[in-house]
């Protein structure tokens, strides 16, 4: 079960949410007003204002890759949240230089403007499990080799090697959270083909067809929602400069979550289709973390699969 960060290391600070409205962004929003932080949620949409979980926010327009926007959102920060970017390994084939350019490009400006406007901030980034590529073992600790296999990973990787080259240069603090599956339901955001349980869980509620690639039996180390914004939480406030798994530890058969998912919404159905090639080029096999160092650093307790589910689909 998770636990409540911290709440009082947030006490006036100001963090700043960059890419707010998007499906980590705007929980981890509302999470950080709760921890009594003066929360900036910034985002590029023109529909953020009317998102729920931005109230008590100070809602902010700007674009990662815009250095007068980074200049006035980050002004003053404390800790500076990253979740602005394109996501999707296999919509990164088809889109490479925006990836980069969104991806590295943004990272790169928000860091420059960091160390002139707020060079004291931290900075939190939430890396993904794909660095990694196809493991040579299970589970994968922070130190197994990195073999990105789409430029979505790759970019992932030159920016956690961004921020060490500027914490080693300029001195900036930084929490790289190397994120496995996160999942869990909020309805007033669109389906990302990317956030694949969460498509799931929406097609469940609505009585559709729950697709599964081939026979599903794949590993996927899946955490929920909550408990991966807990751990971000939690990252914001460390004083050292870490790069940590944040997941469940324990694997999962992909068919057995989606069949899952079924039994817990009472409504849609498991069909099984071939691999689309696009998405048998990005598919790196079987992922389980090793989340030993996770819980050395004191980061939040994850509930099981089950019960995520459940909180999911009550929602």
């Amino acid at each position: 079960m998770s636990q409540t960060p911290k709440t009082s290391l947030y006490a006036g600070k100001r963090a700043v949410v960059l890419g707010a409205s998007g499906f980590l962004g705007r929980v981890l929003s509302a999470r950080l007003c709760a921890c009594s932080a003066t929360v900036a949620a910034v985002s590029r949409g023109t529909a953020t204002p009317a998102i729920s979980e931005l109230r008590g926010t100070q809602i902010l327009p700007g674009d990662v890759t815009s250095r007068p926007d980074m200049e006035r959102v980050l002004e003053g920060a404390d800790v500076v949240f990253v979740m602005a970017g394109v996501s999707g390994a296999a919509a990164s084939w088809s889109e490479p230089q925006r990836s980069l350019d969104v991806n590295v490009g943004g990272l790169t400006n928000v860091l420059d403007v960091l160390c002139e406007r707020a060079p004291h901030a931290r900075v939190v980034f939430p890396s993904s499990r794909l660095v990694y590529g196809r493991p040579d073992a299970l589970p994968v600790r922070e130190d197994a080799p990195l073999r990105p296999d789409s430029p979505y990973a790759l970019h992932k990787m030159f920016c956690e090697r961004l921020l060490a080259l500027y914490n080693e240069r300029y001195g900036l603090s930084y929490a790289v959270a190397r994120l496995t599956n996160p999942y869990g339901m909020t309805r007033e955001l669109p389906v990302q083909p990317y956030n694949v349980m969460s498509a799931m869980i929406a097609r469940a509620r609505a009585g559709e067809e729950l697709v599964v690639f081939g026979d599903g039996s794949q590993l996927r180390d899946y955490i929920y929602v909550d408990d991966a914004i807990d751990a971000l939480i939690e990252l914001g406030m460390l004083r050292d400069d870490v790069v940590v798994n944040v997941g469940h530890g324990e694997g999962t058969r992909f068919v057995d979550v989606v069949k899952a998912i079924v039994e817990v919404a009472g409504s849609g159905v498991v069909t099984f289709r071939e691999w689309p090639a696009a998405y048998a080029a990005v598919e790196s096999g079987d992922f389980v973390a090793d989340t030993t160092y996770a819980r050395s650093l004191g980061l939040i307790e994850p509930r099981g699969i089950a019960e995520g589910l459940r909180q999911s689909l009550a929602q």
